[in-house]
């Protein structure tokens, strides 16, 4: 069974990573409007990198949400009775 403090720690953890999943998605929100209404990012080169910070941003938040479903599942078995 996993302790109280450990169960509290779980539960600061999923807090922090439902921030920053939510963060990082409104990063990407606001690029993908960028892009909609058609503004650009120019890199020194005078190249539009806009489409490659989008898929960049997005890959983060896919990788947020894997982490966090992961912390979730944790401190669910923590709570049922799991030693994790």
């Amino acid at each position: 069974m996993a302790s109280r403090k450990r169960i509290e720690d779980l539960n600061a953890y999923v807090r922090d990573w439902e921030v920053a999943l939510a963060t990082i998605s409104k990063i990407r929100d606001r690029l993908l409007q960028d892009k909609a209404r058609g503004l650009t990012l120019v890199d020194e080169n005078g190249i539009d990198v806009l489409q490659d910070r989008i898929n960049e941003t997005d890959a983060a938040v896919r990788e947020h949400q894997k982490i966090l479903i992961r912390m979730t599942s944790l401190r669910d078995r923590a709570v049922n009775g799991e030693n994790v």
